[in-house]
């Protein structure tokens, strides 16, 4: 006999909140916009845009996603938001994937 399944909404909070940020790692345009924030620090869309040969409006989108799931951070200054990767909260994502055991 197989075992019940648990409801989706019964499931613990953080593996939600980790769904969504894989989620949001599988696009591989918002993989590269990740990857140049980490190389280059803090970067407008503009900047961003330029650097991968995107549309702003692709740029501005995958950005808006990134910071939803809170592995970008963004700060306006005069008429430029600018965004950071939030490190601390990706290295604890990235931690509990790795303690992540596919092993019985």
């Amino acid at each position: 006999m197989q075992a019940k399944q648990q409801p989706y909404h019964d499931l613990d909070p953080n593996i939600e909140i980790a769904s969504r940020v894989v989620h949001a790692l599988t696009n591989p345009a918002r993989l590269e916009i990740i990857r140049s924030l980490w190389e280059k620090g803090t970067l407008n869309v503009t900047e961003l845009s330029d650097a991968l040969e995107l549309d702003q409006s692709t740029v501005s989108s995958h950005l808006r996603l990134l910071y939803r799931v809170k592995l970008v951070t963004k700060e306006r200054k005069e008429r430029f938001t600018f965004y950071t990767i939030d490190g601390e909260r990706l290295k604890r994502f990235l931690d509990a994937i790795g303690r992540l055991s596919l092993d019985d």
